[in-house]
């Protein structure tokens, strides 16, 4: 069950890590700069916690798949008397996934730093620009 919760967190850490990225993409430069500065604000007010657990994770692994393939093709002699037919035959490979225990970390006052960084930017802009945006009015 925990294995679950630790994989939404993650999808609600990148959902969130890409609409900042998206609304500072196309953000005027003064917010950007406001972000940039309360991005490092919020590493004072929330530091880095960073937390080890077990989890699995998946590589990809080619593995034999039980079959064959066979190439034949004639041979001729080094004086080029004898001609034979020679048959090379190699195992086929298949791509599986494979899960394996290893030790993860997670830093567990993201989620709290990066909500007060886009809170932070706001206020700014509210308070120099009387917009969120940072967007001068004209």
């Amino acid at each position: 069950m925990k294995k679950n919760i630790v994989s939404i967190n993650n999808v609600s850490q990148w959902f969130l890590g890409c609409v900042s990225l998206s609304l500072v993409g196309c953000a005027s430069p003064q917010y950007r700069q406001a972000a940039a500065e309360c991005k490092h604000l919020s590493f004072q007010q929330f530091p880095q916690k960073i937390e080890k657990f077990r989890c699995e994770k998946t590589r990809y692994v080619s593995v034999p798949s039980g079959a064959t393939e066979c190439i034949t093709e004639k041979v001729t002699s080094a004086d080029g008397l004898k001609e034979q037919v020679k048959k090379i035959c190699k195992p086929l490979t298949e791509i599986r996934s494979q899960t394996y225990p290893t030790i993860c970390q997670r830093d567990l006052n993201r989620p709290a730093r990066e909500n007060w960084a886009l809170t932070c930017t706001a206020k700014t802009c509210l308070s120099n620009f009387g917009n969120v945006d940072c967007k001068n009015k004209g």
